[in-house]
């Protein structure tokens, strides 16, 4: 409505224009009579599902009292139960809210009509705690904007729908409606305490553009198998004041926890099929196992991680999420097939949530694309991880930090570490708050997360009051089994020095010495106290530890293999320093019979002529691996002529003019090999062929020769000599 009283935009307001004055906080007024009118509402913003309180305030000085009201919550032409009266109040939904209209009357049928589009706001309210695997129901409730509305429930990490490991009802569907509300039932797999998000969206109208809202609740599940579990722990047990201590968290997901299977070229491992495009969502099923061909299926029962060398099975004969602990007889497909002879029906499996399958509609079937998915593994080999987590650390008097997940130094991509000084002496009892935050940089956003949170205690740390002695400083280097590591001091206060200092390091090699600097030696790997003392000239004296973690030295194999020949055994050896012992080997050997085998030395013989490579895997007793490959050149077996028995035979008795047919076989080389043959005083002198007939016209003595050629152009030469032709008998 303009200054000067016309509508500029007739269109917005159903109406019938007259001449009337009007409030610039109501609309016209139809009748000249003095109408102001207008309404609120409280709260504001309005909170679905509490009490709404509609209030109007009207005057009207040539209308004749009393008032009459008329509520519509919605603009649907009807007036919603009690809303006759003002105040007027509801608890909606019901009844639906958005665009209320109130009509205004008095005694003598005047009347005004006022039109508020109500905010849009949405609430999620459900269980603040549930146990595991217990049925929690979750309302959304929204109210306002323009219908119709739709959106998401977020109820756990999982994507799509068909993603139930971490719980039964991911992430529902709130499809188009006019209605406002919307309920879900969830059951929890995991512990932790879950942010769970409803999203709606408004439909533009009128001039008004769609809006987004998103509610969240906090749902605490209790119970003995969290999510990820949480371990913290400060480098010393006791602190002086002013002086700082390290704290370290390390978070790792359970066993089944797989909330994020979309396709990460970076982390993830293709073992079948054609590598789907980054952000491919997979999808899981307890029913894929593996075997591990080598150990016949015991093995795989303590080792977690998958390799080339393992069948991948899916075991569609057993109902979904039932066990699948051994190969079915019947009902069990090959996703892939690894190296050896397929694992016989009863042989034990492994089942890992890591290996997931992108397939249509959750249905498996061969020949589809089979991934190693490294979401939530142990990577102790460096694989990077599709999720971070935040740590924040509160340590207990007070104040707190949050180590951000850009901000951390990944270990297997869960560990944290931070520092404080306290400043006040006494107990504290510091933990960390770990809580997911996102994808890391460069890999497909699986989200929005669940955010789910787990914590971690480090126990009782002491502060202890201020020295009034010497203060000591102790800093070592890196450290690895086997290796030398310096450790430095310093120290202030007392008389000001100089200081002399000592040494302790029990484990190390020496134990003992003295000097600012110390340098020990740690044959395994582990965690170790060094303990600096320093003493002033006044024999003042003061002390300081740190823990030194020992690393354990990288794993190196040798492989080597003796010469080869073609159909004869050639023996491999190896052998493993570093990690930590005693090692186990197992061996790969394509093309060769037997072509796996286990132990540091490995027999084979391979039927043919070529290279060949060889694998030999080394596990320390921590299950770290490395491997090893040799290349075996075979030979092949020396050429070798042969002219028949009965030839021979027949030549010791020849006679003039009796044809005599020999023939001749090779052996060793390359075939095929082609022949010929030299009779000197024969007729005829010379042939070619695997056979030849000859005979002598005179008696004497003679010599028959037959040269074999292989395909490589190599030749052999055999003899029958000296035999005798006599006369006609």
């Amino acid at each position: 409505i303009s200054p000067t009283g016309t509508l500029t935009n007739p269109g917005a307001i159903a109406h019938t224009e007259q001449a009337a004055t009007f409030e610039d906080t109501t609309i016209f007024d139809p009748t000249a009579l003095g109408w102001h009118a207008s309404f609120a509402f409280t709260p504001n913003p309005p909170v679905p599902g509490s009490s709404l309180k509609f209030t109007a305030t009207v005057s009207c000085g040539l209308c004749t009292a009393p008032f009459n009201f008329a509520w519509d919550t919605n603009s649907d032409g009807l007036t919603e139960g009690g809303g006759t009266v003002n105040p007027f109040t509801v608890t909606p939904p019901p009844p639906i809210v958005n665009r209320v209209t109130l009509t205004v009357g008095d005694a003598a049928a005047h009347s005004v009509t006022l039109v508020q589009l109500v905010p849009f706001a949405v609430t999620l309210t459900g269980p603040a705690s549930l146990a595991l695997n217990a049925t929690g129901t979750y309302n959304g409730l929204w109210l306002g904007g323009s219908p119709t509305y739709s959106g998401t429930f977020r109820l756990c990490s999982g994507a799509p729908s068909t993603q139930l490991r971490v719980c039964t009802n991911p992430n529902p569907a709130v499809a188009g409606t006019a209605l406002q509300t919307s309920t879900q039932s969830n059951i929890y797999r995991f512990s932790g305490l879950y942010t769970n998000k409803l999203t709606i969206t408004t439909t533009a109208s009128g001039g008004v553009p769609a809006t987004s809202v998103t509610a969240t609740l906090l749902t605490n599940v209790t119970g003995t198998k969290p999510a990820f579990s949480v371990v913290a722990a400060g480098n010393m047990s006791s602190v002086q004041v002013n002086h700082p201590i390290t704290y370290t968290g390390t978070a790792s997901y359970a066993g089944g926890f797989n909330g994020y299977p979309a396709y990460s070229r970076s982390g993830d491992s293709l073992i079948n099929g054609t590598a789907p495009a980054l952000g491919t969502v997979m999808h899981s099923d307890t029913r894929i196992v593996f075997v591990d061909v080598a150990t016949g299926g015991q093995g795989t029962t303590a080792n977690n991680l998958w390799d080339p060398s393992e069948w991948i099975f899916f075991c569609s004969g057993v109902a979904p999420g039932g066990a699948c602990t051994t190969v079915p007889a019947t009902g069990a497909f090959v996703l892939y097939q690894g190296i050896g002879t397929r694992p016989a029906a009863a042989t034990i499996t492994k089942r890992d949530a890591h290996i997931d399958c992108v397939c249509t509609n959750n249905a498996f079937a061969q020949g589809q694309v089979v991934i190693y998915d490294y979401d939530s593994t142990n990577a102790a080999a460096g694989v990077p991880y599709d999720v971070f987590l935040s740590f924040t650390f509160l340590f207990g008097d007070g104040t707190q930090t949050q180590v951000s997940a850009s901000g951390t130094t990944p270990s297997g991509g869960f560990t944290a570490t931070t520092s404080h000084s306290y400043i006040s002496p006494g107990p504290v009892s510091p933990k960390v708050i770990v809580q997911e935050t996102g994808t890391p940089s460069g890999t497909p956003q699986i989200g929005p997360l669940s955010a789910i949170v787990e914590q971690g205690f480090t126990g009782t740390i002491t502060v202890t009051p201020p020295s009034t002695g010497i203060t000591v400083n102790v800093t070592c280097g890196s450290a690895t089994a086997g290796k030398p590591v310096t450790c430095n001091a310093t120290a202030t206060g007392g008389n000001g020095g100089p200081y002399t200092f000592t040494w302790t390091a029990p484990s190390g090699s020496p134990s003992t010495g003295s000097g600012p600097s110390f340098t020990t030696t740690y044959a395994v790997k582990g965690t170790f106290q060094v303990t600096a003392n320093a003493t002033d000239t006044a024999s003042n004296k003061g002390s300081a530890s740190v823990m030194v973690t020992v690393a354990p030295q990288p794993i190196v194999v040798t492989v080597t293999c003796g010469s080869a020949t073609a159909g004869k055994p050639v023996t491999c050896n190896a052998s493993a320093t570093g990690g930590t012992t005693p090692f186990t080997f197992s061996w790969s050997a394509p093309g060769g019979s037997p072509a796996t085998g286990t132990g540091a030395s490995f027999t084979t013989p391979y039927a043919a002529k070529g290279t060949f490579v060889v694998n030999a895997t080394a596990t320390d007793n921590n299950g770290a691996k490395k491997s090893q490959t040799a290349i075996i050149v075979v030979a092949g077996q020396p050429l070798q002529a042969t002219i028949s028995a009965a030839c021979v035979n027949a030549l010791a008795t020849v006679t003039v003019g009796k044809p005599v047919t020999c023939s001749a076989t090779a052996s060793g080389g390359t075939g095929p090999y082609t022949f010929r043959w030299t009779a000197v005083g024969g007729s005829p002198a010379s042939g070619t062929g695997a056979s030849f007939t000859v005979s002598y016209a005179t008696k004497g003595t003679f010599t028959l020769t037959v040269n074999a050629t292989d395909a490589n152009n190599r030749s052999a030469a055999t003899s029958v000599t000296n035999f005798v032709v006599s006369g006609q008998p």
